[in-house]
């Protein structure tokens, strides 16, 4: 297992800084997701990890080994990529072994380190096959097992799933993560996905223009994301925002056009400033629960707009005074469209940003 060490990391094309002053240590062993919207630069840092870019300043340390300008092939990695990239021509057996028989890996050895993947990944079956046989499933196995077989220290994965159906994401999450269990190697993995980030990470960088906007676990960073950005990336349906003026004090109040809350339960970050401050409460959809709207327990009151029937569960999407709310329920949907509903929420799990920064209070 090798720790990965990033240090003022400079990355531009042509006069355009794509990556600014970027520091990230990850831990050995650890499975990290760079998560982000296409342009935010996360596979940028993932290929300059595997020295595929150069950077313009900067340092890349790999199990203690300084990196920066060592060619890839020395650092000690194994790369999976969103383009399965085999060989058309190789059956599978081949395609594993393509990379040992390159570096003359005795052949007996190269056969057993390959039967041993296509154990692990359950390829034992196609080794015969050539790519074009294989569903994409298959081949992004393929993929993968060509990159296990070279028992690096790190495994750099870019968007590996992205080009797959729904059901095939979610099989090949399960052996991602199977895998990474198993191995206990080090991992960084690039995708513009949530859910892959979420259910596979340790720790999620979320990064916008360049800059991460947070480092957490997948816990805090769905609970107590740092900043309004993070808040709305996370989450489907997303975080509900509800501007309003918060009055700091011994009894801090936020008033709204859709109410007035007393926030002497909300759990503040830091102190908010004295006097009025303009803020955005974020309350997520499934920590809103419908009352009766003219009961005592309703903090929020409108109509249902409209319903989404997912299933398993389903979403209200509610107008409260102009402002478009979503609910997130289990079962059926619970009131129907055109009623009246009445909302309440949680203020401990609701989170607080200053409008003009974007930091959470």
């Amino acid at each position: 297992m090798s720790a990965i060490s990033i240090d003022n990391l400079v990355v531009k094309f042509g006069e355009v800084a794509v990556l600014r002053d970027l520091n990230l240590a990850v831990d050995p062993g650890e499975f990290l997701v760079l998560l982000g919207s296409s342009g935010c630069g996360k596979s940028t840092l993932l290929n300059v990890i595997a020295g595929l870019l150069e950077p313009a300043d900067g340092s890349i340390t790999i199990g203690g080994r300084d990196v920066t300008w060592i060619e890839p092939d020395r650092r000690g990695i194994a790369m999976v990529f969103q383009s399965y990239a085999l060989y058309p021509k190789m059956s599978v057996r081949d395609n594993l072994g393509f990379a040992l028989r390159v570096a003359r890996v005795a052949k007996a050895e190269r056969a057993a380190r390959v039967a041993k993947v296509a154990d692990f990944l359950q390829l034992t079956p196609l080794l015969d096959r050539r790519p074009a046989q294989l569903s994409g499933g298959q081949r992004q196995r393929v993929a993968i097992g060509r990159a296990l077989v070279r028992e690096a220290d790190v495994f750099l994965f870019d968007e590996p799933l992205s080009n797959l159906d729904a059901k095939l994401r979610a099989e090949l999450r399960i052996e991602i993560k199977r895998l990474h269990r198993t191995t206990r190697k080090t991992m960084v993995y690039v995708t513009h996905d949530q859910i892959e980030a979420l259910t596979l990470a340790d720790r999620v960088a979320v990064m916008k223009d360049g800059i991460i906007q947070q480092l957490a676990s997948p816990e805090e960073l769905y609970d107590r994301p740092s900043n309004r950005y993070v808040a709305g990336f996370i989450g489907s349906p997303g975080m509900n925002f509800l501007p309003g003026v918060l009055t700091a004090g011994p009894a801090p109040r936020l008033t709204s056009a859709v109410g007035s809350f007393n926030l002497h339960d909300y759990p503040f970050a830091a102190s908010p400033r004295t006097g009025d401050a303009r803020v955005e409460l974020g309350v997520r959809p499934e920590a809103l629960f419908p009352v009766d709207p003219k009961g005592p327990d309703a903090m929020l009151r409108g109509t249902v707009d409209l319903t989404e029937m997912l299933g398993a569960e389903s979403i209200l999407w509610c107008d409260i005074a102009g402002q478009q709310v979503a609910v997130l329920a289990q079962g059926k949907p619970p009131v129907a469209a055109g009623a009246p509903i009445g909302l309440r929420f949680d203020l401990h799990r609701a989170s607080l940003f200053d409008t003009a920064t974007g930091q959470r209070l």
